[in-house]
This record gives structure tokens, C-alpha cells and sequence, in this order.
């Protein structure tokens, strides 16, 4: 009877350490992805007010080169100047929309969430089947 009293303190301590250990590396990962969510979107909208202010910037050049068309030869020699700065403002790069250091951060993230969900599967998996074996031989 006090061996089974024991046995089940232990059981008890072992699922309360477990538990604790888990409830740990759950915060400590999930505390990981609201400051890369926050820098992605953050990244994403720089990106996107880039594009936009070069597409905008596109959008008046050709503009102006299709009104320049029309004017006489001479005028739109001499304004040749202004168009090909114009172009040469509009290939400026674009940044990147993700940096590198972030993207390798994302995929640390995603690769230790695989790593953690293939290890529960696979301790669930293993714990469960030597229990079932266990209980065969019982």
C-alpha cells in the first residue's frame, strides 16, 4: 500500500516537472513571434510605400515623356536632359521587402516549431505505445 502511495507521488511530481518545463518553453517560444511579426508587418509597409512612391514615380515619367512626344523635335531634344535624370531617379533599388538577418529569423522560428511539434507527436507516439505494451504484459 505505501509502495503505491509512493509510486503515485512520484508519478505526480514527474507530470508537475513536465509541466512545468513545458509551460517554460512555451512562453519562451511564443514570446519569440509578436517582435518578428511586429518588424515583418513593419518591413512590409516600408516595402510597400517604396513601391508605391516608384510606381507613382513611373507613372508621372511616362506621363511626361508621352506629353513630350508630342511637341516638336527641338523642345523635346532639349528637354532630354530632365527625362533621362527622371530615369535615372527611377532606378534607384528598392529595398529588400525582408532582410536577411529577418528572414533567417523567421525560418528559425518555423523550424523550431517544427522541431517541437514532430517531438510532442513523437514522445505522445512512444509514451503511449510502451504504456499499451506495459498493460499487455500485465
Amino acid at each position: 500500500m505505501e509502495t503505491l502511495g509512493l509510486e503515485e507521488a512520484k508519478l505526480r511530481d514527474t507530470f508537475e516537472e513536465l509541466e512545468r518545463f513545458l509551460r517554460e518553453q512555451k512562453e519562451v517560444l511564443l514570446a519569440q513571434f509578436p517582435p518578428v511579426f511586429l518588424e515583418l508587418v513593419t518591413r512590409s509597409s516600408e516595402y510597400n510605400s517604396s513601391v508605391s512612391e516608384r510606381k507613382a514615380l513611373l507613372d508621372t515619367l511616362i506621363a511626361d515623356i508621352e506629353r513630350k512626344q508630342e511637341q516638336p523635335e527641338v523642345e523635346f531634344l532639349m528637354d532630354i536632359g530632365k527625362i533621362l535624370s527622371s530615369c535615372e531617379a527611377a532606378k534607384a533599388p528598392i529595398p529588400e521587402p525582408v532582410s536577411p538577418e529577418l528572414q533567417r529569423t523567421v525560418e528559425t522560428l518555423s523550424e523550431t516549431c517544427q522541431l517541437v511539434l514532430g517531438t510532442v507527436a513523437e514522445f505522445r507516439e512512444n509514451l503511449q505505445s510502451k504504456i499499451d505494451r506495459e498493460r499487455g504484459l500485465l
